[in-house]
């Protein structure tokens, strides 16, 4: 009962223009990753992958997963700051909340001379979920353990 939903996509969140992603579209000095990105997301490469068995898939998986971040530099695992600007200027939204990076912050820029925020999501670790809960209060980080 699932649905998948474009990356980005642009929802109202109590009233804030917000745009949504996995996050990894904005790590551009990760070339090798976007790569990865492009090769992964591809139409055949789908296709092929999901006719895999699933020991397989999950092999497949492990590896990316585990090769991803070994011997690169911190900095190159993160958002591209220019990156970051495009996606506020281009989509004209206030707010935009990611993952990928799993730095759970919260980062309150000044972009074209208006205030913006930037939202982190930690990963989830076993029994330890991050979420934001969101009503006509605002927007809360919530941990559920």
């Amino acid at each position: 009962g699932l649905e998948l939903l474009p990356d980005p996509l642009i929802v109202d969140l109590a009233g804030t223009p917000t745009l949504l992603s996995h996050g990894d579209i904005w790590c551009t000095d990760d070339l090798a990753y976007q790569r990865w990105r492009r090769f992964s997301r591809h139409p055949a490469a789908q296709f092929v992958y999901r006719r895999l068995p699933r020991k397989w898939r999950e092999a497949v998986a492990g590896k990316a997963r585990g090769d991803g971040t070994r011997n690169k530099a911190a900095a190159i695992l993160d958002v591209n700051a220019a990156a970051i600007e495009q996606a506020f200027a281009s989509h004209g939204v206030a707010r935009i909340i990611h993952g990928h990076t799993h730095r759970p912050t919260t980062h309150r820029l000044t972009i074209d001379r208006r205030p913006v925020e930037r939202l982190v999501l930690s990963d989830w670790h076993g029994a330890d979920c991050e979420y934001l809960e969101v009503d006509d209060a605002g927007l809360r980080r919530r941990l559920v353990s």
